[in-house]
């Protein structure tokens, strides 16, 4: 068997395993009960103890420690995906800044010059070259990092159908939680924008506020051009 065929058949049956886990963890959660704030009490009194969701529930929404484990989950695949985008680019990142600069510079050297107007020409035809590279490797990480996202929410989903099964199989009221849902899992704001990537390389752990505005203002200036 060729090695991709093996990691494959290891990957379908580590998700079969995972939504077994998903539906296993439902059914004990449904039948511990749910806090339902539609139905102004819990099933039963004490009933599954909900983690603290931050604030990001809305009325309706549930939020659970296998919800919040899924999007842990989510998450954390990422911020590996936000990593790697720039670890696996590093030349890449160079090279567009390399290339904004020089397309900066030519602007304000020759910007009102006869010559100027093709060396420009050619310098933003460089620059864009890059940034098409950079926004071409964007959507491949960024799918990834989608893909983590509806899986969750997949695991979610089936942890949800056994938890409400195993919830309306028990408790005699369960029906007036039915308008109860799980929080989805979404994908971080921070992949809908190119350039927040390519600012991560500078400062320290991103501390180094000053040298990252510098760099934004030399990208965004390139790009306005």
């Amino acid at each position: 068997m060729a090695p991709s065929e093996n990691n494959n058949g290891q990957s379908r049956l580590r998700k079969r395993l995972e939504r077994s886990s998903a539906r296993r963890k439902g059914r004990v959660d449904g039948n511990l009960g749910l806090h339902c704030p539609i139905a102004g009490h819990c099933l039963p009194v004490d009933g599954l103890q909900q983690p603290d969701s931050g604030g990001r529930l809305s009325p309706g929404e549930v939020w659970t420690p296998f919800v919040q484990l899924a999007h842990d989950r989510a998450s954390a695949a990422s911020n590996a995906m936000a990593a790697a985008l720039v670890d696996d680019n590093q030349q890449l990142i160079v090279s567009i800044y390399r290339y904004a600069a020089n397309l900066v510079h030519i602007h304000e050297a020759h910007a009102h010059e006869a010559r100027g107007s093709s060396e420009l020409a050619a310098a933003r035809g460089r620059f864009q070259v890059q940034v098409e590279r950079w926004l071409a490797q964007l959507a491949a990480y960024r799918s990834r990092a989608d893909t983590a996202v509806i899986y969750a929410n997949l695991l979610i989903d089936t942890y949800w159908d056994a938890l409400q099964r195993a919830h309306y199989r028990r408790y005699r009221d369960a029906y007036r939680c039915a308008g109860l849902r799980p929080v989805r899992a979404v994908l971080d704001p921070i992949w809908a924008k190119a350039d927040p990537f390519l600012l991560l390389q500078f400062g320290a752990e991103g501390t180094d506020n000053e040298a990252t505005a510098r760099a934004g203002r030399l990208l965004n200036r390139a790009i306005d051009l």
